[in-house]
């Protein structure tokens, strides 16, 4: 039950690096892009070893507590990175630049990067919907933070 939204997960977080990657190699020679691309590429290495320790956890027998442990974590980075992609290299003003400077492909890269995010973001909704359904049906778990139940 809880596995295969993780996979999920894991599957679209990889993809967005892939995206990611692609709009690093469609400008090798921008310093200022290249150093973009590798702080998001950082922040998505946090947010895969995250998930895939969340995924690792939801095998049977699931180790819950570890799993909401990575979660929230997880969803940290994958906003933050979204905030600074959306504010960086997908603002509308540098992609305005890229285009006037004749990087269509670059921009086209970068658009392309966002299809991708918009995955992950709803597999990050579906694992956080898979933990609160298992939650509900096995209550006994105890929850990190808090005491267990008497």
């Amino acid at each position: 039950m809880l596995e295969q939204p993780f996979d999920d997960l894991c599957v679209q977080v990889s993809g967005l690096g892939a995206a990611l990657r692609a709009v690093q190699a469609a400008a090798p020679d921008d310093d200022a892009t290249s150093a973009d691309v590798r702080d998001l590429l950082q922040l998505l290495d946090e947010i895969l070893r995250g998930a895939q320790r969340a995924h690792h956890a939801a095998r049977l027998p699931v180790h819950i507590d570890v799993v909401r442990r990575a979660m929230p974590r997880c969803q940290h980075q994958l906003s933050k990175l979204k905030s600074r992609f959306c504010t960086g290299l997908y603002a509308p003003a540098f992609l305005a630049e890229l285009r006037a400077a004749g990087r269509e492909e670059t921009a086209w890269h970068v658009e392309r990067c966002l299809g991708p995010l918009y995955a992950a973001e709803r597999a990050m909704a579906a694992c956080w919907t898979s933990v609160g359904q298992y939650s509900a049906l096995n209550p006994g778990g105890a929850i990190p933070g808090f005491l267990p139940p008497p």
